[in-house]
Parts: structure tokens; C-alpha cells; sequence
């Protein structure tokens, strides 16, 4: 077998291997010996180059294979395409193994069917090119698709981000025009009360008002009537004294007249003395009386 084969899976086909089944991420472990492989494999590429020795690219070659079979193997119930890779993988490495085969052990007969072997080794590398392209578009879609879904994912989130920031603004915002509406009905309630006991202070002060009117109104009669009782006594006074004062001078008049001289008859049209002051003394008791009623009522 020429090195150029194993050199181009080594070269292509395990960086393939590792970006199309993300082996970094999935198998960390086979993803170094992965890297070790393909180090080796040059190296030993190289020794053949150098020293013309035939038999160390087949094992190099199944050995590569064997590397990018078993990471595709482990990984087809994870990655989508990774079935498909470790079916690319199996009929490559048969088929090699056949022709390998039949040229160690019936060189002749390899040689006489030489072109059938060719044939078969150009149609599996063929279909292994082939379904190497298909497994890379359908990954192709799938990281497209998966880029979709992550960024309407991260959309989504954004936009529930955005949702709940929203709705906790609302909410802030109606709790703070409740709070409002409470202050206002709270004012309102005031204002109400407050104008309510603004009419009720009107109200008293207008009836104060003509409370005061109607006092001043009945304050000056009775001030009249007071003002002329006082006058009244006062002058009911006078006539007490003066009535007493007359009838001690009459007392002393009569104790130091003749009695037959004071009793005697009048002059014509002049009125007794006694009958004067009988009807002088019933005319004082009927004013001081009657002022008297007065004041109390």
C-alpha cells in the first residue's frame, strides 16, 4: 500500500473526524489520542518514505481507521450523522483489508484481478468521499439549524427577559398609581370633610350672626323696659319717701292742732284733707303695684 492513502486520512480525515463529531466536547480522552495518532502516523510515514520499507503504511492506515471508527461508534446515539460516519468508515476499511490480504497471501492471484481490487478500492473511497460530503452538509444544516434554535432560544429568553421586566414595571407602576389613588381618595375625603366643616362653621356663623341680631333686637326693649323700671322704682321710691314724709307731718299736725279745727268743715268745693290723702295713698299703691308686676313678668 503507498503512503499517500494513510497520509490523507491522517491528514484530513481524523480533523474531519474530530470537528464533524466535536470530540473536544463529547470524548475529551479520544480526541488526544486522536492528536497523538496523527503525529505518529506522520512519523511513520515519514520512516517509510525514508527507508522504502512497504509494510508500515497498512497497519498505519487500518490503525487510523480504527481511531475515527470507534469515537463514531460511541457517538451514534448523540450526534445525528455519526451512524453514517461509522458506516463511511467499516466498508473502506474492509474493503483495504480484503485487497491487503489477498496481496500478502496470493500475491499472483491479486495481481491476475488486480483491476477488480483497484476498482473496488477507488468505489469505497468513492463512497466514503461521497457520504464524507453528505455527513458534512446534513451537519452543516444540523449546526445552521441548532444556530437557529439556539438564537431564537436566546430570542426567547430575551424577550422573556423583556416580558418580566415589563410586567415587573407594571406592576411597579400600578402599585404606585394605586398608591396614588388612595393619597387622592384619602385628599378627597378630606376635602370633604373639611368643606363639610366649612359649611358647619357658615352655618354657625351665620347663626351667630343671627343669634346676635336677634339678642341686640330683643336686648333693646328689654334694655327700655329695664332702663324705665329702674326710673319706675326710682320714682316709686320718691313717693314712698315723700308719703311717708306726709304722714309724718300729718301725725305731727294733728298733735298740735285742735281736732275740731282740723275736722271742720271745708270750704265749699275744696275736698277733705283726709280724703286727699286716702286717695293720694291708694294711687301710690296701685303704681308701685302694678311696676312691680311689671318687673317680674
Amino acid at each position: 500500500m503507498s503512503f499517500i492513502i494513510p497520509f490523507l486520512v491522517a491528514f484530513f480525515l481524523l480533523p474531519f473526524t474530530q470537528k464533524f463529531l466535536q470530540t473536544a466536547e463529547r470524548l475529551p480522552e479520544w480526541d488526544n489520542r486522536i492528536k497523538y495518532a496523527r503525529f505518529i502516523a506522520f512519523g511513520l510515514l515519514g520512516v517509510q518514505v525514508v527507508t522504502s520499507f512497504d509494510y508500515i503504511s497498512p497497519p498505519v492506515f487500518f490503525f487510523l481507521l480504527l481511531l475515527v471508527a470507534i469515537p463514531s461508534y460511541l457517538l451514534k446515539d448523540k450526534v445525528a450523522n455519526a451512524r453514517l460516519m461509522f458506516w463511511m468508515i467499516v466498508p473502506l476499511g474492509i474493503i483495504f483489508l480484503i485487497d491487503n490480504l489477498f496481496e500478502f497471501w496470493t500475491p499472483k492471484f491479486h495481481n491476475t484481478h488486480d483491476g477488480f481490487f483497484e476498482a473496488s478500492k477507488g468505489i469505497a473511497l468513492t463512497a466514503s468521499f461521497v457520504l464524507a460530503l453528505m455527513a458534512r452538509n446534513q451537519q452543516k444544516e444540523l449546526n445552521k439549524q441548532r444556530l437557529k434554535l439556539a438564537k431564537e432560544e436566546e430570542n426567547n429568553r430575551i424577550l422573556e427577559a423583556k416580558k418580566l421586566d415589563l410586567e415587573y414595571q407594571v406592576a411597579e407602576r400600578t402599585a404606585e398609581l394605586t398608591q396614588q389613588k388612595e393619597e387622592l381618595q384619602h385628599a378627597l375625603e378630606h376635602l370633604k370633610e373639611t368643606q363639610e366643616q366649612l359649611i358647619q362653621s357658615e352655618k354657625l356663623a351665620s347663626l351667630g350672626e343671627l343669634t346676635a341680631g336677634i339678642a341686640h333686637e330683643i336686648q333693646n326693649p328689654l334694655n327700655f323696659v329695664n332702663n324705665f323700671s329702674e326710673v319706675s322704682v326710682e320714682l316709686i321710691g320718691r313717693v314712698e319717701r315723700r308719703k311717708r314724709e306726709s304722714q309724718r307731718k300729718t301725725r305731727r299736725g294733728i298733735g298740735r292742732r285742735n281736732i275740731g279745727r282740723y275736722y271742720s268743715k271745708p270750704p265749699k268745693n275744696q275736698p277733705p284733707r283726709e280724703a286727699c290723702g286716702e286717695h293720694r295713698d291708694g294711687y301710690a299703691a296701685t303704681l308701685t303695684r302694678q311696676f312691680r308686676q311689671k318687673r317680674i313678668g
